[in-house]
């Protein structure tokens, strides 16, 4: 016969494993790829150290300097990616994401994340649209989080890569 307290575990930890693993199926938390927020990427998907200023992390298709209004198309490269699982979460503190003719992507405003990777060999990529705001008020600055997941649906096993890039505005 199964005592009280034995019982209780076999219904509270499978239970709890399963909230853990499946805490955001929905998607990352929109506003979650600051490195310095207290609730990141990190915070969920954890194993290995996160990985700030990754070099690993490339974004491509934006100047130096920012045009006002002007529509970027961007890629944003992941040159290591750990195991099957790759995704992302972008966030720019000026402008508009969109994701023309990708299902595979989710636009909120000045925030995007991928819901699917696409693989070019051992890197994975994202194709996104970024449109500058009409009059910027100051420099744009660009939070990225990438997570190498190993592709077991848990948080265990991944490493999330960040980077953080700013870029002056005109």
């Amino acid at each position: 016969m199964i005592n009280a307290s034995r019982a209780a575990l076999y219904v509270v930890v499978p239970g709890f494993m399963f909230g853990v693993a499946h805490a955001n199926p929905d998607g990352a938390p929109w506003g979650s790829a600051d490195p310095n927020a207290a609730q990141n990427c990190a915070s969920c998907h954890y194993d290995g150290e996160p990985v700030q200023d990754s070099g690993s992390v490339v974004f491509t298709g934006l100047t130096s300097r920012i045009e006002p209004g002007k529509l970027y198309n961007m890629v944003l490269i992941f040159a290591k990616p750990k195991g099957a699982a790759t995704g992302f979460l972008a966030v720019a503190t000026q402008g508009k994401f969109s994701s023309p003719d990708d299902p595979n992507l989710e636009a909120d405003g000045a925030q995007i994340r991928s819901t699917s990777t696409t693989r070019i060999g051992d890197r994975a990529l994202w194709r996104v649209q970024w449109r500058a705001p009409i009059e910027p008020i100051k420099d744009v600055t660009f939070f990225v989080a990438v997570n190498a997941g190993n592709d077991d649906q848990s948080p265990l096993g991944d490493q999330v890569h960040f980077k953080t890039v700013t870029f002056q505005a005109d």
